[in-house]
């Protein structure tokens, strides 16, 4: 029964009835959680990193005990990863090459959450530049260390972990990989 416009702005019902929902899952405080506007122009919510891991391992955990809504939630990206990635997005990759064992959301600035489901274990990596270069090779490692996915992995997906650097000249001049993989 709520309008559709203005749905993307913080005193909208929607976003309040969301803010209830983050602030459920992540055991903070509705006035602890900062408000912001993502690139879409809809309201995101600031939490510490810790909160928003602790929010994906509730949504995996409660998946895991077929509670209705978390259930649905997960069937949903698992089942249709396009729709929370896109066309050639890590999160797609991801949830693909996994089988929908693993299902993730990128944030802005170097944020990323992700969900082993079957283990019930949420992460969330911030890489500290905002930088995608390091993001998607630390969110996979950090998979691999917890068994989630393997040390080979499928070519869409590995694509994201190993990148040449090049300059202005197209010359390789580096790389991006990860220290700590498996």
């Amino acid at each position: 029964g709520w309008p559709a416009y203005g749905y993307e702005r913080h005193d909208h019902p929607v976003q309040q009835a969301c803010l209830e929902e983050v602030s459920r899952w992540a055991s903070v405080a509705t006035s602890d959680i900062g408000l912001a506007v993502d690139g879409c122009g809809v309201t995101v919510f600031v939490l510490q990193i810790q909160a928003m891991a602790l929010a994906y391992a509730r949504l995996a955990d409660a998946a895991r005990r077929s509670a209705e809504i978390p259930s649905r939630i997960l069937h949903a990206m698992q089942t249709r990863p396009f729709l929370v990635g896109g066309t050639d997005r890590f999160d797609s990759a991801l949830i693909e090459a996994t089988e929908g064992r693993c299902i993730a959301k990128i944030g802005a600035e170097g944020v990323h959450c992700v969900a082993i489901v079957d283990e019930g274990i949420g992460i969330a990596v911030k890489v500290e530049d905002g930088a995608q270069r390091a993001q998607f090779p630390a969110v996979v490692s950090v998979l691999q260390h917890y068994g989630a996915i393997g040390k080979d992995l499928p070519p869409r997906l590995g694509d994201y972990v190993q990148r040449s650097l090049r300059n202005t000249r197209g010359e390789i001049v580096g790389e991006v990989r990860s220290l700590g993989a498996a």
